[in-house]
């Protein structure tokens, strides 16, 4: 379980296109501090393992291998497997030293089946893939699954900006209610309350992508029409600009133009369009705050101008949740994995 006064996490971020994984040392050592944007150490609450130590974690190995889902399940099971055996012989771990692996999958999971019900890698779907992991590791581990939205809100709200908050606030981590929110090429959520994931009874408490933002609007591959997801991901941002103006261009190149007038009016949209989703997610959770990933949340029009948009519009005056850009980088996702097991000690 431990080495030394050490403790051991692995983590996974399995996507359609490729698996990550991490190891995470968690330690007591004083020396380091929080580091800046995409750095190996992070801070970890001190609730997470019950102490009044002040706890890092530090990522000590990490590597991607291409998911290949054509493949088909059990070969893709088998690497998954052989990731796993490679990360604990290169930093001469056993599987045992392991406090746990968690696994941020590509869908929506059954909190107590473990089971992914939904997703858009659907080799996983209804798929055993704790007894599966058991089977081929030829160990059992602790192992719990979660959705990967859900990963980054728990990695940024405990590790990230959480304490950007605490330091703003007073207010504890194990205490905030913070909303994750990534807009990438889909739109994904994470709902942390008081340092727990909020599931829902299958597991879908998070799906605010497939919120209907637009009544009748544009039809979602989820069969429903005007979901979110078609209006706040890159390529919907793209597809509406290029409907207006018959030119191809990424969402980037459409925040960065100034010159053209159809440019504005998209983005204009666009921030229209993010504050109604986020003000109806404010009057449901009444969150302290709002932590955006992906490739859209590099755009700081997000937070200075989206983040008006939404005071001007919430129902309570002094409801006013702040918009803070991913602090932990692209590792939100699997540090999030790794640290699944420690917030059972919240419960």
């Amino acid at each position: 379980m431990k080495k030394g006064q050490e403790k051991f996490l692995l983590g996974l971020d399995i996507g359609g296109t490729k698996v990550e994984g991490v190891i995470i040392k968690i330690s007591s050592d004083t020396k380091n501090t929080l580091s800046s944007h995409g750095r190996s150490y992070f801070p970890i609450p001190s609730e997470f393992l019950k102490t009044n130590d002040k706890l890092w974690g530090e990522i000590i190995i990490r590597k991607r291998i291409p998911t290949e889902r054509d493949r088909g399940y059990m070969p893709v099971m088998k690497d998954i497997a052989g990731l796993i055996k490679s990360l604990c012989e290169q930093t001469s771990l056993q599987i045992d030293d392991l406090l746990g692996i968690g696994a941020g999958m590509p869908g929506t999971i059954d909190p107590e089946k473990q089971i992914m019900l939904n997703g858009n890698s659907q080799i996983f779907i209804n798929q055993n893939f704790t007894y599966d992991l058991c089977q081929l590791l030829a160990s059992t581990p602790r192992i719990h699954l979660e959705n990967d939205a859900s990963c980054f809100a728990l990695s940024e709200v405990m590790c990230g900006v959480g304490h950007d908050f605490y330091a703003h606030s007073g207010l504890k981590i194990s205490q905030q209610v913070g909303i994750g929110i990534i807009l990438g090429t889909g739109v994904g959520g994470g709902i942390i309350v008081d340092g727990k994931i909020l599931s829902g009874r299958f597991g879908g408490g998070g799906e605010v992508g497939h919120t209907t933002l637009v009544p009748g609007g544009q039809k979602c591959y989820c069969g429903n029409f005007g979901c979110a997801e078609q209006y706040l991901s890159g390529p919907a941002m793209e597809a509406i600009y290029f409907e207006r103006s018959n030119i191809k261009a990424k969402s980037a190149e459409i925040f960065s133009d100034n010159v053209s007038t159809v440019a504005q009016e998209v983005r204009d949209f666009y921030l229209n369009n993010l504050a109604i989703f986020l003000r109806n997610l404010t009057s449901i959770f009444d969150p302290d705050y709002f932590v955006l990933g992906g490739g859209v949340s590099n755009q700081p029009l997000l937070y200075n101008e989206g983040q008006k948009r939404l005071w001007d519009s919430t129902f309570l005056p002094q409801s006013k949740p702040l918009i803070y850009q991913h602090k932990l980088g692209d590792s939100a996702g699997v540090i999030g994995a790794a640290i699944l097991l420690l917030t059972k000690n919240l419960e």
